[in-house]
């Protein structure tokens, strides 16, 4: 049974402490969302980075599950990047507790067509057009193996996209991206990043400084 104001987040990192792109907006995300009353479950995938009781202050709860990777995960026909977040774990956590799930990234979007979260409300924050960014990652690498690497990944980047069909919401990060997204879904909302900076601190006028950029 759905609990008032419970909310799930499935973050592809933990997003403790907040200081690259992609947690910066999850991590103040979650603190605006506590502040706003909403009991949040948060789920978050480790490597490389410790767990946080930070987090804590702003969760009802924080689940971590090990992110897998080897040959098998990069073989796999499905992204890498989802492939290797595929755990048991989290399904039954989520199944556990018939909250509305906020996916961070098509990276955390491995069961979000799973039978058992059928009736469950799901959203999609998009960091990216995913098979685009890797698109340009293989036309900048000199090395032909991760060149290749890339491709392929794009390729199935774009073919795992569809899954988004599965999504109630999807919630863009750019207006780009918004106007990507808004060809292939029918609710699209752009929402810009959130972060830590709350207030305007700049004084009105013109100053008396030269800004040299480079």
């Amino acid at each position: 049974m759905a609990q008032k104001n419970n909310l799930h987040i499935v973050a592809f990192n933990v997003p403790y402490p907040p200081d690259y792109g992609g947690v910066i907006d999850i991590f103040y995300k979650i603190r605006s969302l506590s502040e706003e009353g909403i009991k949040i479950y948060l789920h978050c995938f480790q490597y490389g980075r410790k767990k946080s009781s930070e987090l804590e202050r702003y969760c009802e709860k924080v689940f971590y599950y090990n992110r897998n990777k080897g040959l098998k995960y990069a073989l796999s026909k499905k992204p890498f990047i989802v492939a290797g977040r595929n755990h048991p774990d989290l399904l039954s956590n989520l199944a556990g507790n018939k909250a509305p799930i906020f996916f961070e990234g098509l990276h955390t979007c491995y069961f979000i067509g799973h039978p058992k979260l059928k009736e469950y409300k799901k959203i999609i924050r998009t960091h990216n057009v995913e098979h685009d960014y890797y698109s340009q990652l293989a036309k900048s690498e000199t090395n032909i193996f991760k060149r290749i690497y890339f491709n392929k990944e794009a390729k199935k980047l774009k073919r795992f996209e569809s899954v988004v069909s599965n999504a109630n919401t999807l919630i863009t990060i750019s207006p780009s991206d918004q106007e990507y997204f808004n060809n292939i879904h029918p609710n699209s909302i752009w929402v810009p990043a959130f972060h830590e900076n709350e207030k305007v601190i700049s004084k009105s006028g013109k100053g008396t400084f030269f800004l040299f950029h480079g």
